[in-house]
């Protein structure tokens, strides 16, 4: 017997586990190549929404709890010829005046004008006015807020101490805002 009638007998004998195994890596390729393709994917459309939502923002200098002086986004814009905006941004509670919605983790972000210019002209400081504040989306849906409505900011008053020492607690350590 030689090679060739061998393998032939060998094939025709286990035909049917050869199919199996030949289906099997054919539908394990398919899973492979489809989940790639998915991930691939879902990496752009999420890169595309990210560079939407940053807009023309290059870099972001988080200042970790501290405040920092407002005139550092006037050196830094100077010496990267770049237009920089400085922001506070504060941990928040956003309700309803009622009390009928409340978002306990929303961010509450304070910009001067300059901040504007950094995004669409559709908001701005010409749009909104003393007292005002802009919601997202999901914030205005979560407060079933619309346009003019009110709502209520409560912000943690800025403190020397953290709020966990004890010497630092206080009956009074938020400051609320009706925007």
């Amino acid at each position: 017997m030689n090679k060739r009638r061998m393998v032939a007998r060998g094939l025709r004998h286990y035909w049917r586990t050869h199919l199996g195994v030949l289906l099997g890596a054919t539908v394990a390729t398919a899973v492979i190549v489809g989940g790639l393709g998915v991930g691939d994917s879902v990496r752009t459309t999420l890169k595309h929404q990210a560079a939407a939502r940053l807009g023309s923002v290059q870099l972001a200098m988080p200042a970790h709890g501290r405040f920092v002086r407002a005139a550092l986004a006037d050196e830094l814009s100077q010496s990267l010829d770049a237009p920089v905006a400085a922001l506070i941004q504060l941990a928040a509670v956003a309700a309803r005046p009622d009390g009928t919605a409340r978002a306990n983790r929303a961010v509450l972000y304070g910009v001067k004008p300059r901040f504007w210019q950094l995004g669409p002209d559709e908001i701005g400081p010409d749009h909104i006015g003393p007292n005002e504040v802009v919601l997202n989306e999901a914030l205005a849906g979560q407060l079933l807020v619309d346009v003019g409505g009110e709502v209520v900011i409560r912000v943690p008053r800025p403190s020397a101490l953290p709020r966990d020492v004890v010497l630092g607690a206080d009956d009074d350590a938020s400051l609320a805002m009706r925007l």
